[in-house]
Order: C-alpha cells, then sequence, then structure tokens
C-alpha cells in the first residue's frame, strides 16, 4: 500500500514547529501564496490548511490534525509596540524585533522612524546601519537628511510588502484570483465588501 501524500498549505515560510509537525504528521507543507490560478496542480490524496480552492475543490480538504493551524505564523504576537521598543533603547527602523509581529499600524512605525531622524536621535551611524540591516545599498556620502529619507521610503516599501502578504492571505481564503505582480491597492480592490 503506498503512503498518502497530503498537502498542508502554509501562508509564508514555514517555522521550524511547522515543520517538525509536518513530518511527523505525514504531511508536505506547501506556501499558498505562490499558487496561480491556471497553473497545473500537484498530485496528491487531500489538501489541508490555506489551501486554494482550486485544490480543495479537485482533491478534498481535510481537517487538520489536533493541535496543528496554519494559522499559527512563524511570529510571536507577544512583543513590544513600537512606542515601548524605542522607550527600551531601540532604533524605530528596526521595529519589529526579530521574530515577533509588528503591534503597530505602519503610520505609528513611520512617525517614529520619523522622529528620531527628525529630532537627531538617531546618528548617521544608526541610519547607515538600519539601511545595512535592510540590504539597502547607498552613498557612502550621502548626507544625514538624504539617508533619513531613504530610510524612511524602504521602511514604507517593507510594510507596504508585508500588507501585501496579509491581502494576498486573505484572498486566497476567500479563493480570489490576483495578479502576483499587483500592486498593494490593486489588492485591496479584489477584497469584496462585507
Amino acid at each position: 500500500m503506498s503512503k498518502k501524500k497530503i498537502l498542508w498549505f502554509v501562508p509564508g515560510a514555514a517555522s521550524p514547529e511547522q515543520k517538525a509537525q509536518a513530518l511527523a504528521n505525514g504531511l508536505s507543507i506547501r506556501n499558498p501564496l505562490a499558487f496561480s490560478e491556471g497553473v497545473g496542480l500537484e498530485e496528491c490524496d487531500g489538501v489541508t490548511g490555506m489551501a486554494p480552492k482550486a485544490y480543495a475543490e479537485a482533491f478534498g480538504h481535510i481537517d487538520e490534525p489536533e493541535g496543528m493551524s496554519w494559522k499559527e505564523g512563524t511570529l510571536r504576537k507577544d512583543g513590544p509596540t513600537v512606542t515601548e521598543f524605542v522607550e527600551s533603547g531601540y532604533l524605530a527602523a528596526s521595529y519589529p524585533p526579530a521574530g515577533y509581529a509588528s503591534r503597530s499600524t505602519a503610520d505609528e512605525i513611520a512617525a517614529a522612524v520619523a522622529a528620531q531622524a527628525d529630532n537627531g536621535k538617531m546618528k548617521v551611524d544608526d541610519i547607515r546601519a538600519a539601511l545595512t540591516d535592510m540590504g539597502v545599498q547607498f552613498d557612502a556620502k550621502a548626507s544625514k537628511p538624504d539617508l533619513a529619507a531613504l530610510l524612511e521610503e524602504k521602511r514604507k516599501e517593507a510594510l507596504d510588502q508585508a500588507e501585501a502578504v496579509k491581502v494576498k492571505v486573505l484572498l486566497t481564503e476567500k479563493g480570489i484570483a490576483f495578479d502576483e505582480t499587483a500592486t498593494l491597492d490593486d489588492l485591496k480592490a479584489l477584497i469584496p465588501a462585507e
């Protein structure tokens, strides 16, 4: 008798715990955000988790094993707000801390980054370090205001990308097809009014 192949759809990068759970339960992890309508479906015996509608209809959706949930993402949700983070002496540009989900809005984070840059709390070396941490290339001779503006722009882009992932997850849950290259505004426009 052959072993059944069950695909467990987990949005984004699976955590080490989810990988261990999948291995223990004989599941193969797949990312639903990588799915595109019209592309061939991977053969399997069933699907679970946040399976795209096409997979659920073709192979049947089964309940996740006891104690498992695709909703339990890789990020902890008990971290600080950006205000608490800054009050503890950290740079707002480094928020949220590694391994934690943001508990602040994009506007709150942008305001905290701008406040640190504007009131001189952020030194040029700190701004350069934050840009380097984000993988952004910059002119080493650029002025502090130019570097601060670049940091704010890149931080907003990163927040928009994170928001786009959340919207894609929601659209996938609702079985709504979208173009992977769509802008955040275009993706938000696809969300049905409640």
